[in-house]
């Protein structure tokens, strides 16, 4: 399984917008949640896993919101 770990930077694409990138750093990690930093804040979010892996919704949990995948 691919689990998300301190010092990692992930990426994912908008959904509205191909071009467009999010980025976010990984500072620490826990059990089940991660602290992660996204244009100079740091957000403690929780660690979500399915079949492919964990993952995180660092920017929100709305419809459109990116998901960060581990890698």
């Amino acid at each position: 399984m691919k689990t998300i770990e301190a010092g990692q930077k992930l990426t994912c694409r908008s959904m509205c917008d191909y071009g467009t990138v999010y980025e976010i750093e990984v500072l620490k990690r826990s059990k089940s949640f991660a602290t992660v930093k996204y244009d100079s804040d740091a957000y403690r979010v929780k660690i979500h896993s399915d079949d492919s892996g964990e993952y995180v919704m660092a920017l929100g949990q709305h419809s459109m919101a990116p998901v960060f995948r581990a890698k």
